[in-house]
């Protein structure tokens, strides 16, 4: 399976990752859109929750801590209702 080079902006940077070609395609072609989409969001969303863990527990500023607390439990629920709309697929 080959490789597609995708670009991400992040802030003011351009990232590149490389992903499986497939994958990239079947979604660019509108094939299974919605299904790669929450596919590829679960991950994304799990390592958003592990990035918010540190600042909640040890920035000084109260209003991060509690904006941290925010960001986990939004991407958690974000992650259990994208699991339920698999699950209803199958």
């Amino acid at each position: 399976m080959g490789l597609k080079e995708q670009s991400v902006i992040s802030g003011k940077r351009r990232l590149r990752r490389r992903v499986p070609a497939a994958a990239a395609s079947a979604v660019e072609a509108g094939e299974d859109f919605d299904v790669a989409f929450v596919q590829k969001m679960i991950p994304h969303h799990n390592s958003g929750i592990i990035e918010f863990l540190e600042p909640q527990s040890r920035a000084v500023h109260p209003q991060l801590r509690v904006a941290a607390t925010s960001g986990i439990t939004t991407q958690q629920a974000q992650v259990a209702d994208f699991r339920t709309w698999l699950a209803g697929r199958a």
